[in-house]
């Protein structure tokens, strides 16, 4: 067998500041499939990926198999963060994905759902770990818990409930004619993107998304396997189970799942002796932007400073960009077009500097830098555009304010600077694109702006008015 030893993952390298790869393909990040053989003779396939102190074990929602689950931003982003502090293992429980096929009866049995993660775990040499699991994935590690609670260190929940059949005690759960339907549904669309699409709003945020959710759908099972799986998730029962959970346990709710109302992930918290509920205000895949909420879920569940990820401040973010930098390299050859970036990079920074600002980073053949003032900011931007044109090149310029992380080493990260990047990418040559926020702050002084109308941003939630900076 392979060695399963961890694969380091650089993610700042080849990505853009909304975890997509630039200009290729998710196999450059994506870790090696691995089998691990159980007892039996089944194979199951894994992944071992990030470096770090702490080993997690992430029972996914079924239908995410290991194969797909690097194709999407959303979920390079979580797969990011878990791997900034943590060694982790993927796997496909049999019946999905890569792993081998079960006969119908046996799909979404959660005692083989166990076997195979501890044949995972065992192949990985993973002896102990926290334990994650996402909707009915977190059946399958509660059972893991109760069978083997000396291979769980800490139990985390997310979008889980103990069952979603209707009963006395469970008012938010189907009806069996309910689940009918949607298995139905299941079985009638799957492989169209459609059940994704409907099911995970961040994955599939508009129609152009349908064609990775219908690969994603395909790729994990086919329409009979998909609908036998969405019966057992629907009808799998972990009431009984949940008492008995003897290990530290988070739940968190995100409001990803829409099938997974908030009320059975609150008494699936309140069934489990000492468990800690966290609840997001608005539902997002990104829980961990929120510093407090995070802080305080990675104290509980791995102990104060797992996750230093630095201090959030508010701050004025320029990016800048040189307009058809490829083709100009082409142009100049490779050594002319080196001291025309190192001539931009003394210019930018020394300006940058002047008006009090830090230049975090090149970036390629830009930069992006940050201001405590957002009239300093836009004073440097303009002071740029305007003598850049001296070392032969064009740009384009991109500035917002907002909260944004302090990472360790100095970098920034957040959907301030997000917005900062795909601001800079909606401007035309030569222009300073800048957010509302920014005219809003600088209202009453000097500058002025010309209206640019309202924008989707790549990857990020909502309309944006922007505005060009005169001068």
């Amino acid at each position: 067998m392979e060695d399963p030893g961890g694969v380091a993952l650089s993610f700042t390298r080849d990505w853009d500041h909304d975890g997509v790869v630039e200009g290729g393909s998710s196999q450059r990040v994506a870790p090696p499939v691995l089998y691990a053989q159980t007892a039996e003779g089944g194979h199951v396939g894994y992944q071992v990926f990030g470096e770090g102190g702490f080993s997690v074990v992430i029972f996914s929602e079924w239908a995410a198999s290991i194969e797909t689950v690097w194709e999407h931003p959303v979920h390079l982003r979580i797969q990011q963060y878990w791997a900034s502090f943590s060694r982790c293992l993927f796997f496909d429980p049999r019946g999905v994905g890569v792993s081998d096929p079960v006969p119908p009866e046996r799909i979404g049995a959660l005692g083989s759902w166990v076997e195979d993660a501890v044949t995972a775990m065992n192949a990985a040499g993973v002896s102990r770990a926290v334990v994650i699991g996402e909707g009915f994935g977190g059946h399958a590690a509660v059972s893991l818990s109760a069978a083997h609670p000396e291979r769980v260190e800490a139990l985390v929940l997310m979008n889980v409930y103990p069952s979603l059949a209707k009963s006395p005690d469970r008012p938010y759960g189907q009806t069996n004619e309910g689940i009918d339907r949607t298995v139905e549904f299941v079985r009638r669309t799957w492989g169209t993107g459609r059940v994704v699409y409907a099911d995970v709003p961040a994955l599939g945020c508009d129609e152009s998304f349908l064609e990775f959710c219908g690969r994603f759908e395909r790729v994990a099972a086919s329409p009979a396997t998909a609908a036998h799986w969405v019966r057992a998730a629907y009808t799998s029962d972990v009431s009984a189970l949940l008492p008995q959970v003897e290990v530290r346990t988070a739940v968190l709710y995100t409001g990803d799942l829409a099938h997974v109302p908030v009320e059975a992930t609150r008494d699936l918290a309140a069934r489990v002796p000492g468990a800690r509920f966290f609840e997001l205000t608005e539902p997002s895949f990104y829980w961990f932007d929120d510093p407090e909420t995070t802080r305080e879920f990675n104290d509980f569940v791995f102990g104060p400073g797992a996750d230093d990820r630095g201090a959030r401040e508010l701050a004025t973010v320029v990016f800048v960009d040189i307009v058809d930098s490829t083709a100009r390299a082409a142009e100049l050859g490779d050594g002319r077009w080196e001291d025309v970036l190192n001539g931009v990079d003394a210019f930018v920074r020394r300006t940058v500097e002047r008006f009090g600002g830090r230049t975090v980073k090149q970036t390629g053949d830009g930069h992006l830098t940050t201001f405590p003032v957002p009239s300093n900011a836009l004073r440097a931007s303009l002071a740029i555009n305007r003598g850049i044109a001296a070392l032969g090149v064009d740009i384009r310029t991109g500035v917002n304010t907002g909260e944004v992380q302090i990472r360790p080493g100095g970098d920034l990260s957040g959907i301030g600077v997000n917005v900062a990047a795909r601001t800079m990418a909606a401007a035309e040559p030569r222009e300073i694109l800048v957010t509302e926020s920014v005219a809003a702050l600088v209202a009453g002084s000097s500058f002025a702006f010309d209206e640019r109308g309202t924008h989707r941003l790549k990857g990020v939630p909502g309309e944006w008015r922007l505005l060009a900076l005169l001068g």
